[in-house]
Order: structure tokens, then sequence, then C-alpha cells
């Protein structure tokens, strides 16, 4: 049990803390594609542990399989796991913040992991009370019923509290991290994000009755983003955003198309793993680069600022 709870608190708390630090709505969107391809990764122990590091925990029954040549499963274990995680966040914060930590600091971050963490809280979730018969632990099902009505409900109503509530003025400024970068008719795409990423409860669910078809499903979601981001190519102030995430889509789709390959061809695998390594890089390179647009349009801004208070 030990190695498993050590195993995935230590993965999910390392991603957290590193997103949460250079977190931008850009970064979150541009990993977005990339957790649906890790979705149809369940042919190897390779595969399993990409998706483990990427996405978290969702207890898929290929997922039990590999877990138990580490250790013996047990479903509690995971929420022990994430309880970890939370506490471990919550040091790092405290550590770093120390006697500076505000209120509006810590939700900030609190509103951070939630966001970074919210695919793998909501199929996690999900999948359990999918498969409610096959857990012995009652007090489990009740804590996944109120974690997932929590991330899929209770989440999206602050999320849009503090963006068009009665304070809206207040927290748009505290929570700024929420809106930066958007083009203003669109300030409501973090909310956006989180619908897309609830749209993979169709696929969990063909999953637990077809597996072998769950796939397509994850093509289908990657095709709708890409028409809503070709139809409103100006979600973000820059339009050059949203065609990175254009392509980072028709990157998933083609980890996805290998990954149902490989199912029935011996050297799928290694073309897989190519574009794989092509995805991390390209992620990693739009990010850099999304840096660079953002402070030049900034730049443009100011500029334009002065230039038109000199005129006056």
């Amino acid at each position: 049990m030990i190695y498993i709870i050590l195993l995935f608190s230590i993965i999910t708390s390392f991603k957290s803390i590193l997103l949460s630090e250079f977190y931008s709505n850009f970064l979150i969107f541009s990993i977005y594609p990339f957790e649906l391809a890790l979705l149809s990764f369940n042919n190897s122990f390779s595969d399993i542990i990409m998706k483990w590091i990427v996405n978290g925990w969702f207890r898929q029954e290929n997922e039990i399989e590999y877990i138990n040549n580490i250790q013996q499963y047990n479903d509690y274990v995971i929420l022990i796991s994430w309880l970890i995680t939370f506490a471990l966040f919550n040091i790092y914060i405290l550590c770093k913040y120390k006697k500076k930590l505000t209120k509006y600091i810590y939700i900030s971050y609190q509103l951070k992991f939630l966001i970074i963490n919210y695919l793998s809280l909501f199929l996690w979730s999900f999948n359990i009370l999918l498969n409610y018969e096959d857990i012995d632990i009652f007090i489990l099902i009740l804590i996944n019923v109120y974690i997932f009505n929590f991330v899929t409900f209770w989440f999206q109503g602050i999320l849009f509290n503090y963006i068009y509530g009665e304070k809206m003025y207040i927290y748009r400024k505290k929570y700024d991290f929420l809106i930066n970068n958007y083009n203003p008719k669109f300030k409501y795409f973090t909310l956006i994000l989180q619908s897309f990423k609830s749209l993979t409860f169709v696929y969990m669910i063909i999953y637990n009755l077809y597996e072998e078809s769950s796939d397509y499903i994850l093509l289908v979601i990657n095709f709708i983003n890409i028409l809503i981001y070709f139809y409103s190519n100006t979600i973000f102030n820059n339009k050059r955003l949203v065609y990175y995430l254009i392509i980072l889509h028709i990157l998933s789709v083609l980890l996805i198309i290998c990954s149902i390959l490989d199912s029935y061809y011996e050297y799928t695998f290694i073309i897989k793993y190519c574009i794989l390594f092509i995805n991390i890089i390209t992620i990693l390179y739009f990010n850099y680069n999304s840096k660079k647009i953002i402070s030049n349009d900034i730049l443009s801004e100011i500029y334009e600022h002065i230039e038109m208070n000199t005129i006056v």
C-alpha cells in the first residue's frame, strides 16, 4: 500500500506545484489535448505510466492489473493519495509565502489546484460511481459522490461567481489568472474548458460498456474542439494561440489513432512514441512562444497608450 500512496502522491504533488507556478490559461488549454490522447494509452505498462504521470488514476481495469504488479491494490489507497497530495500542496504554499500568505493568494492556489487536476478528479470519481457494485467500502462511494458533485457542479459555480458574480470587479483583480489573455468577449472560457473536460464522461461510459470502441469518443471530442477553435478563433487576444491549440488537437488525434492501431499492429508503438515526443516538444515550444507573443502584445498596448497621450 505504501508504495502506491508514495507513487501517486509524489507524481500528483509535483505536477500540481509545477503547473501552478507556471500557470497560464494557454498552458492549461495546451495540456488538455495531450490529456485526451493519453486516455487512449492502455496497451502496455509504459502507456499506463505515461497516463498516470499526466492524467492521474481513473480506476480502469488495465490500471488495476498493472498496479497489482507493484503492490496489491485497494480502492481507499487512491483517496489517501489525494489527501496526502492536497496536504503537500498546502505545505508548499505555506513554506513559500510564510507570513506573506493572504486569503486571496491561498484561494488562488486552491483554484489552480482544482483546474489542474479537474480531469483526474472528475473521471476517477465518476468511474467509481459507475462501478460502485465492485467496491466494498461504502464510505468510499459516499465520499466520491461528494467529490463528483463538488467538482462537476459546485466548482463551476464558484468559478462563475468569481468571473461574473456581484463582486466580480474585486475577484477579477484578485484572481486575474482566470481571465488573463482572453479576448474580453471570452472571459468565461475557463468555465468552457471544464465543460470540455466533462465531456469525457461519455468516454468513460463507453469504456465500461465497450472498451474497444471508447477511443473513438476521444477522436470525436478532439474534432469538436477543433471546430470550436476554427469558428471562435478570437478566444485569446492573439489568434496565433488558437491556431497553436488546433495543431495540438491534431497531434492528439494522431496519437489516439496510433493507440487504436497499436492494438492490432506490432510496431505501431514506435510511431506512437515518436509522435508523443513531438507532442511534448510542441507543447513546450508553443508555451515558450506564447509568453513572447503575450509580452509583445502588452508592449504594443503600452506604446499605443503612450502615443495617444502624446497626441492629446
